[in-house]
């Protein structure tokens, strides 16, 4: 992580298992609550020199207040998890958060984060994991079955069993 520290000035480095609230929180603290846009994510593999190039790029090119990425490393347990949200190989996961405080600043957040995460794809793509955080997914735009593999079927019957009428039916991922 020193290559990312290295980047700017950073305005937080916490090593440590994390609840997803206590995350949220704290990203709430810099992001804001109740801004315009949305956050994507990037999975990659490691900090290649490309990658670090890109990230250093657009550190200097974040839009605004509301504005920043994120990044964490996920470790491989080693062993299979009883969850279908177990990582499967160790990676970063780069959260681009792409708001603003006001309407206006929306639009410049987006094609900030898009064109991060193009360039990040298209300049070293064989670093790029395939899948990405489904939360942070366009609808349509996944192949559930692939991402979930066996684990599928005993989803989609949770699903069925808890949700009959499809009250989540706008949940992401929608399922």
């Amino acid at each position: 992580m020193a290559e990312i520290i290295a980047l700017d000035a950073c305005v937080m480095e916490v090593i440590k298992p994390t609840r997803w609230s206590a995350y949220r929180e704290e990203k709430e603290k810099h992001a804001g609550y109740g801004v315009y846009g949305r956050a994507r994510t990037v999975n990659f593999k490691a900090l290649t020199p490309k990658t670090v190039e890109i990230l250093a790029k657009y550190n200097e090119l974040v839009p605004g207040p509301g504005s920043l990425f994120s990044m964490q490393f996920h470790r491989d347990p080693g062993h299979p998890l009883d969850s279908v949200f177990s990582p499967r190989c160790d990676h970063y996961w780069l959260e681009i958060i792409a708001t603003s405080r006001d309407e206006a600043g929306a639009d410049v957040a987006h094609q900030w984060a898009l064109n991060l995460q193009r360039e990040l794809v298209e300049h070293d793509p064989e670093n790029i994991l395939e899948s990405s955080y489904l939360g942070f997914v366009d609808n349509g735009k996944v192949d559930l079955k692939k991402n979930f593999g066996a684990r599928f079927a005993s989803l989609m019957a949770v699903k069925q069993r808890v949700d009959p009428g499809n009250v989540f039916k706008n949940a992401v991922p929608r399922l």
